[in-house]
């Protein structure tokens, strides 16, 4: 996604990071000491749009280098197997390349190394300039939901923090909210479903997403990162920053929704 979600020369893109940082929390060297939170939700948009929330999760992450990040997010295409794993040993973007490392097997719940799956995906893609930014080259273990039922997600959010054990890895769920209505209404379905997410209730998460018909993309990825982090100890989610596309488009006809939650 290089040259379209983000710059495509290293430069400029540490430029655009930075930027992200100054227009959101500030440097993540100013994210202050505590406990590093056990998972985040972030947006996965254009840096130019949601660069400045995503910003928030990073920051609040900055605590300590993690062993490694798991990345959950949504398989926008709905094509290749429930979950999808990345068949490639790296990942590269303009700042260097990371090392893809799995530490358990999760082939049991679908789990398939499926490159045709993550190569047009940018849902996870979009995290890593961030990750390299703040941590260098730090292992990532990407994986995509085409499955994102509440079976699926809960089930995978627990083991995912069985297999972490004593580990602390950063845990990221990709998710952009509601897409394209009227920012009156994007901001009033998003508090619903918020409310959800900060209680760290995924009943209550799915069925605000039915009955509201709330059109976050990365549900399941939510779920997954509710799941994950109560399994490893946490009790509520707090809201960090939430914002909408018209904040850089000046566009509030239709507008795509973007939060930054971190669960302590």
């Amino acid at each position: 996604m290089s040259g379209l979600f983000y710059p495509d020369d290293a430069s400029a893109l540490r430029r655009t990071i930075s930027e992200c940082f100054q227009n959101g929390p500030g440097s993540p060297k100013d994210a202050g000491p505590g406990d590093m939170p056990y998972g985040v939700v972030c947006p996965h948009a254009g840096y130019v749009y949601s660069g400045a929330v995503a910003a928030h999760s990073y920051a609040e992450m900055n605590r300590a280098r993690p062993p490694y990040v798991i990345l959950v997010g949504p398989n926008h295409r709905g094509s290749g197997p429930a979950l999808s794993l990345s068949g490639h040993g790296r990942w590269e973007t303009p700042l260097g390349a990371s090392p893809v490392w799995y530490g358990g097997d999760i082939s049991w719940c679908g789990a398939l190394p499926d490159t045709p799956s993550h190569a047009p995906e940018h849902s996870l893609e979009v995290q890593l300039p961030m990750i390299q930014h703040v941590w260098g080259d730090v292992p990532i273990s990407p994986i995509l939901m085409n499955d994102q039922s509440q079976s699926a997600a809960e089930r995978l959010g627990r083991h995912l923090a069985g297999m972490a054990g004593r580990d602390r890895p950063a845990f990221i769920a990709s998710s952009d909210l509601t897409h394209y209505s009227p920012e009156e209404v994007a901001r009033r379905q998003d508090a619903a479903l918020l409310e959800a997410v900060l209680e760290m209730d995924t009943d209550h998460l799915y069925r605000t997403l039915l009955q509201r018909r709330v059109t976050a993309c990365g549900y399941g990825a939510i779920a997954a990162a509710i799941e994950y982090c109560r399994a490893r100890g946490a009790t509520a989610g707090r809201l960090l920053k939430y914002d909408t596309s018209a904040a850089a488009s000046g566009d509030a006809s239709s507008v795509v929704g973007y939060c930054s939650v971190a669960f302590y």
